[in-house]
């Protein structure tokens, strides 16, 4: 019956494409995400069914599904002689002439290969494969090969390295030396000179004192160079980087950097990417060393802020300053990822002053800046100066400040062994320690107001903090009506004023895209108090669009001025000032002033410090305890969300 439906080619294909994985590749580390594999299987067995439909629609959906195979064997199952019930999968009869031409229908399909866990794979099954082939690659359109671990088996799959690829993958596993590195080169040099991205990991945690295995610097077609193990650079090898004349894309973890004459290094003429990561001295050596005149992009992972005990200086010297002036002005994107342990007042005091020397990047469209956990949300992004950067960046489109989440469980290649390192000195000091209360404020409503105004083009908005203890008053508020699509807090305090804040958010930005605060997720272990925080959260931001009069009031009030702050009412919040991921120790009772401003009518009828009731109503609110504990109020997954579309 469905085989005699007339389909459009067109309309299958788009259907098929939406339902494939995806274009992004499988890795060495993606693979390790059971998330991210569970998802790919589903749609998998999607276009596995959808194949098996129809003969119209077959060829098609068997293009989609075999475009990106995850596994190796995978395609070995094409085979009947192939067993795969025993421990170690291998041939067990002939391979007939039949067999061999149906794999070759599939193999000619595949574009990226994820080579996968091979060791269970026998030995006959290389040979019997490079027998068949008669020296031919074995998949002849192979563009992408990831996951290829480098062992003293590797040297018997080179018949999957085809001279078609364009990236590949290399794992270096922790039996493989120089030697075996050297076999595998040789035997496959058309492959290896004509790739254009390479990316180079370590199976597990690298000696530095080693040398590289890899000689990477010698690749010079490749356009795009990843080595996520540390590596120490020299004079030469730092020109034969500058040398490559298509590299536009390099990320490199730093042990070392040789001290150079930058008039002795050539600019990198075409790199536009630039991610390093390391110690702060290094990366200023890398970005001191040459010009980098095309660059647009840049990111930087520091696993300490401030200088250690053992170093010596005064504390603080180990700055971003050291490298920041050597920045070209033309940067677009600037991403920066900080772990530290220093908690002196040196170390809190310089976060500001990295914004203001990101002041100088005017061309700025995307910033985003993570901290460890440790530092409290005031010091990433102080109220004050996120007002004085409120016209900083014209072209702006997208602010992110918080913390690295999930910062003791990632094991990524730009962080790990650092945060290992020093994790113990700063949590046992922290944990016997009350914070201070001349801390600086968190962003408040009214520089969120006046940051976005001086920002037209601003679309996303990621704070780590509020401070609601100073809401706008609603009947003096009017309407900014800025097209910010997603706003985001990571931490919210005990007992905030969420519904006066829902209203104030709801003049300021009216456009939020709110679609994913619609359904629960349910995807943690304390998921059904999660879920109930989220349908409250739904129905406060219902509740604030249905209270549709204080639209026509602040109508009356004329354009937003950026200049003049908005007028405060005060709300007694007792804020919390914790780390993320910290025990109760560091709460703090803050004292506020009066500022003897008349309730609005709009926002609540009683004080807050007044009504119990109302205090029990947004006791749900309080942050989650633990690394877990984020709280967004618009935009995200897990946030309590505010439209007026609603």
């Amino acid at each position: 019956m469905a085989g005699n439906i007339p389909l459009c080619h067109d309309v299958v294909a788009q259907i098929a494409e939406h339902l494939s994985p995806g274009n992004e590749p499988l890795s060495f580390t993606s693979a390790q995400d059971p998330h991210l594999m569970k998802k790919r299987l589903k749609c998998q067995q999607t276009l596995a069914r959808l194949a098996q439909a129809s003969r119209a629609v077959s060829s098609l959906a068997l293009d989609v599904l075999w475009r990106h195979v995850d596994d190796i064997r995978y395609l070995l199952r094409v085979f009947p002689a192939c067993d795969d019930d025993s421990k170690q999968q291998g041939f067990r009869d002939l391979v007939s002439e039949p067999d061999w031409a149906r794999f070759q229908t599939y193999a000619v399909r595949v574009r990226s290969l994820y080579l996968g866990y091979t060791s269970n794979i026998h030995a006959n099954v290389w040979i019997i494969l490079a027998r068949l082939a008669g020296g031919d690659p074995l998949i002849p359109n192979l563009e992408r090969l990831t996951g290829f671990v480098v062992d003293e088996s590797s040297i018997c799959q080179t018949i999957l390295l085809s001279p078609t690829i364009r990236e590949l993958e290399l794992v270096i596993s922790q039996t493989a030396n120089a030697g075996v590195v050297r076999m595998l080169m040789d035997s496959a040099q058309s492959t290896f000179f004509t790739l254009d991205r390479l990316t180079i990991s370590h199976a597990c945690r690298r000696y530095t004192s080693q040398p590289p295995m890899v000689q990477f610097w010698t690749f010079t077609q490749l356009q795009t160079l990843r080595v996520t193990h540390e590596v120490s650079l020299t004079i030469d090898e730092l020109q034969a980087f500058a040398a490559f004349p298509n590299l536009r894309c390099l990320d490199l973890k730093l042990e070392l950097v040789a001290d150079v004459d930058p008039s002795s290094i050539p600019p990198f003429a075409q790199l536009r990417d630039l991610s390093l990561s390391g110690e702060v001295a290094n990366i200023a050596k890398f970005v001191a060393s040459t010009s980098l005149p095309a660059l647009n992009s840049v990111a930087l992972s520091c696993p300490v802020l401030c200088a250690d005990g053992s170093t010596s200086g005064p504390p603080g010297r180990n700055t971003m300053n050291t490298w920041s002036d050597f920045l070209p002005m033309s940067i677009r994107q600037f991403r920066l990822s900080v772990t530290c342990t220093c908690d002196s007042q040196h170390h809190r005091s310089k976060l500001g002053n990295l914004l203001e020397r990101l002041r100088l990047l005017t061309e700025l469209r995307g910033l985003h800046l993570t901290f460890t956990p440790g530092i409290l949300p005031s010091h990433m992004l102080p109220n004050d100066k996120l007002f004085s950067l409120r016209d900083a960046w014209p072209e702006l489109r997208a602010l992110k400040v918080g913390t690295l989440e999930g910062a003791e469980r990632r094991n990524d290649h730009h962080n790990s062994g650092y945060r290992r390192r020093y994790r113990s000195i700063s949590w046992e000091r922290r944990r016997h320690e009350r914070i201070p209360r001349h801390e600086p404020s968190s962003p408040t409503l009214s520089s969120l107001a006046a940051f976005a105004n001086g920002h037209p083009h601003l679309r996303i908005l990621e704070v780590p903090s509020l401070d609601l203890r100073a809401i706008p008053i609603l009947d003096q508020v009017p309407i900014l009506g800025h097209a910010l699509r997603e706003f985001r807090v990571e931490k919210l305090v005990f007992g905030a004023p969420v519904f006066e804040c829902a209203l104030v958010l709801n003049l300021l930005f009216p456009h939020l895209d709110l679609r994913n605060a619609r359904t629960t997720t349910g995807a943690s272990t304390d998921s059904d108090q999660r879920d109930q925080l989220l349908l409250d959260g739904i129905l406060l931001g219902l509740q604030a669009g249905r209270t549709g009069s204080h639209w026509v009031h602040a109508a009356t009030l004329g354009e937003y001025n950026a200049d003049a702050l908005l007028p405060t009412q005060r709300h007694n919040v007792r804020q919390q000032l914790e780390p993320a991921g910290q025990n109760e120790d560091s709460e703090v009772e803050l004292s506020y002033i009066d500022g003897g401003v008349t309730p609005s009518p709009y926002t609540s009828h009683q004080s807050v410090s007044s009504d119990r009731g109302y205090r029990d109503r947004f006791a749900s609110y309080s942050p989650v305890r633990g690394r877990r504990g984020v709280r967004r109020l618009a935009g995200g997954r897990h946030s309590p969300s505010y439209s007026n579309e609603d």
